[in-house]
């Protein structure tokens, strides 16, 4: 999540069984020029090895929590990848979202679909990797349930 000096853009981070870093995408130069476009700060990934696909959902600029500060800068995408060339298909945006902590692909779902959480928001979205969104592209987000005022602009949701 983020840069090594925690700023954006971030990278994925590739590891071998040792843990040894053997590469950090986006590499290719449409998913670096996708990632400049917004704040890139995976946080939440998952992977559907069986349709080829990567999730990731930007959540915070880690630079901006440490004090002092002038205010946590919170991420509003997630990004849909290609798993075999590790390259950005697409970026999904909840509006307003406040932080995407986290993305799971649901284990069966027909749809290839997978559950976002909205921190600011307090809500879960649907993510649906093949179908296309407002912007044209694919991959589109519904909102699934909106948890109440409580649970509003808190962390772990």
């Amino acid at each position: 999540m983020g840069s090594a000096a925690g700023t954006s853009p971030g990278r994925l981070v590739e590891t071998n069984n040792n843990f040894d870093i053997i590469a950090q995408h986006p590499q290719d130069a449409a998913s670096n020029a996708n990632i400049l476009a917004e704040n890139f700060n995976p946080h939440g990934l998952s992977i559907d090895f069986e349709k080829n696909l990567i999730l990731t959902s930007d959540y915070i600029v880690p630079l901006s929590i440490l004090k002092p500060s002038l205010g946590i800068i919170r991420d509003n995408t997630l990004r849909l990848w290609n798993l075999a060339s590790r390259s950005i298909i697409s970026t999904i945006t909840i509006p307003d979202g406040g932080g995407i902590q986290d993305v799971k692909f649901i284990p069966g779902n027909p749809d290839s679909a997978a559950l976002a959480t909205a921190v600011h928001l307090g809500q879960v979205w649907i993510i649906y990797p093949f179908k296309t969104g407002a912007n044209g592209k694919q991959g589109k987000a519904e909102l699934l349930y909106d948890l109440g005022p409580k649970a509003r602009d808190t962390t772990a949701i």
